[in-house]
């Protein structure tokens, strides 16, 4: 069958990545992810993903992901004003109201401040998402361009969101996983049916899937396209926050279809030819090392929601739980499945949103460098053919696959 290097990111943080991705190419100096023949991400790690993917060469590319994301946060910040708010503030300006707005230049510091103050007032209120996504539509758009699609990309990706259900298509339809992909996938992001379209997502603009696994619910607005037509998708991080079980399953699915209808898949002999490696955005995404330690009475905590969810030592500390626990279940099914041969994880805790300046984190890097070193990511042997044909062999039959340029 040949070898399969998977990198799958985490949402969260995508600048904790992105530096732990640099951390791992200082340590190794081998060029790791020109390796990569998959990239995988949710929210921030399909941003991530889009982002290495789009390069000729990953590896020279990490040199910019610090200053992209620099860019892209800078963008969501700047979602803050509220553009409808403006809009009423110049009309009563023109009333001959006293507000302060923007100059014809450009936004003043004044005006800039008094957008902000109105876009969170109305984002507390319950009126709309914290930030707005122009900035980042236009942000994100200049990057990759306005018409860039998944068919464009260099290497294969595999980007998850969370669909939403209008109601309106006349249809049974429910909430559903989106993945989003180059691969030979159809648009539910299962396996193609018989007489489906071939690469149904190739068409999907780079910028439109980037906004619709980042669509954080009550942060971001939810998206459905530059069109502006179709269902409305939210981020990821609903469907799967670590994406190592979807990046693992939907090769397992290729490999099954390439077999043949008939044909068995050796489980084991395919799981041991695909190397995983799992990145995540840090432990305790809300900043510091969190720590619970409840009183119990009668051996019980009676917790609510000022405890769980407005607790200013501990805040959203009930959502991060959630979230976290679902990156360590995945992490472990993965370890579980392919051992430590062909998994592994890096995490690394966080301090005021950053990864740690320590020797543990330094160690943890380390250990990961090794396992990329040692296993067999750098192993020169013919690798998967992910591409948008699978060729079909007849029962039994083992593929032979061609190696994958560049690598």
């Amino acid at each position: 069958m040949g070898l399969t290097n998977i990198l799958a990111m985490d949402g969260g943080n995508g600048i904790v990545t992105a530096d732990l991705l640099q951390k791992l190419e200082d340590v190794n100096h081998n060029r790791y992810l020109n390796r990569a023949d998959l990239f995988v991400g949710t929210s921030a790690g399909g941003i991530n993903s889009l982002f290495l993917a789009s390069q000729d060469n990953p590896t020279d590319a990490l040199q910019h992901i610090l200053e992209f994301w620099t860019n892209v946060n800078r963008s969501i910040l700047g979602g803050l004003s509220a553009a409808e708010v403006e809009e009423r503030a110049k009309a009563a300006v023109e009333a001959n109201a006293v507000l302060p707005v923007a100059t014809q230049a450009g936004q003043d510091v004044i005006g800039a401040i008094f957008h902000s103050i109105l876009g969170l007032g109305e984002a507390a209120f319950g009126f709309r998402s914290l930030f707005r996504n122009d900035v980042l539509k236009q942000c994100l758009t200049q990057y990759f361009g306005a018409d860039t699609v998944l068919g464009d990309l260099r290497k294969k990706v595999i980007i998850v969101s969370f669909q939403l259900d209008n109601g309106k298509t006349g249809i049974k339809q429910s909430w559903a996983p989106k993945l989003f992909t180059n691969l030979d996938y159809g648009s539910s992001g299962q396996p193609r049916a018989p007489g489906e379209a071939q690469g149904s997502d190739m068409h999907e603009k780079i910028v439109d899937v980037a906004l619709r696994t980042s669509a954080a619910p009550l942060e971001l607005p939810i998206y459905q396209g530059m069109d502006g037509t179709g269902p409305g998708y939210v981020d990821g991080g609903l469907v799967a926050n670590n994406p190592a079980m979807i990046a693992l399953s939907a090769i397992l699915g290729t490999l099954r279809r390439a077999a043949g209808a008939k044909a068995k898949l050796d489980l084991d002999d395919a799981l041991s030819e695909i190397n995983l490696l799992s990145v995540g955005t840090g432990r305790n995404l809300v900043g510091t090392a969190q720590f619970l330690d409840p009183e119990f009475s009668g051996g019980s905590a009676a917790w609510g929601y000022k405890q769980w969810l407005f607790d200013p030592s501990n805040l959203v500390v009930l959502i991060d739980a959630w979230i976290q626990g679902g990156n360590i279940a995945v992490s472990k099914q993965c370890e579980l499945l392919m051992g430590d041969e062909n998994f592994h994880r890096l995490n690394v805790p966080l301090q005021f949103m950053m990864a740690e300046k320590s020797p543990a984190t330094d160690a943890v890097v380390a250990e990961a460098a090794a396992w990329l070193q040692t296993k067999n990511w750098f192993k020169q042997q013919p690798k998967l053919a992910i591409t948008a044909q699978v060729p079909m062999l007849h029962a039994g039959k083992r593929a032979q696959f061609p190696a994958t340029p560049g690598a």
